[in-house]
């Protein structure tokens, strides 16, 4: 039972209200959280991003134009970080889905871009981390999150991270 979104976008942003009021009435007419909506969302988000033969960066770039069109709307429906998850999951989905998915090889980089303006959180990210940690290294997802790209993006996350806390404690040391 997903939730699959087919809008047509336009620049209007009464159009953005209405479609927002139409996920609404969705997502309670059909008994849904949240984070069905995210992930409708997030597939939406990519299959947008996928139109024509992009592949690599440029993939990418078309994903920055459409989280930057849609962020608005993704942030009102995160109610806690562990909603992000749905959208992490349909990135993976469609890395792993398809055979030769060009989603699989830019992943990190649509993670870091999706970091980055704000689609999702560090709190979100490790949330998907931990999860992935404890997961059955033989599937799909797993696999993906064991190469060698994402786990440099895991390791740059978990850095800025502890480089945060560390100033955190300085800050404090001070009052």
């Amino acid at each position: 039972s997903e939730m699959v979104f087919e809008h047509e976008a336009t620049s209007s942003g009464s159009d953005y209200e209405n479609l927002f009021m139409e996920i609404k009435s969705i997502k309670f007419s059909q008994n849904k959280e949240w984070k069905d909506c995210l992930k409708g969302l997030a597939f939406a988000l990519v299959a947008s991003s996928s139109q024509g033969n992009a592949e690599g960066m440029q993939l990418v770039q078309s994903l920055r134009a459409q989280a930057l069109k849609w962020k608005g709307m993704a942030r009102r429906m995160v109610q806690n970080p562990s909603d992000e998850l749905a959208i992490v999951e349909a990135l993976e989905e469609k890395a792993c889905g398809e055979i030769d998915s060009p989603w699989k090889a830019v992943f990190r980089f649509a993670l870091q871009l999706l970091l980055q303006v704000e689609v999702l959180s560090d709190e979100g990210l490790e949330m998907w981390i931990g999860e992935r940690r404890t997961q059955d290294k033989t599937q799909p997802e797993a696999q993906l999150f064991y190469t060698e790209d994402v786990q440099k993006f895991v390791e740059w996350l978990e850095e800025e991270e502890e480089e945060e806390d560390s100033s955190d404690e300085s800050d404090s040391d001070d009052e």
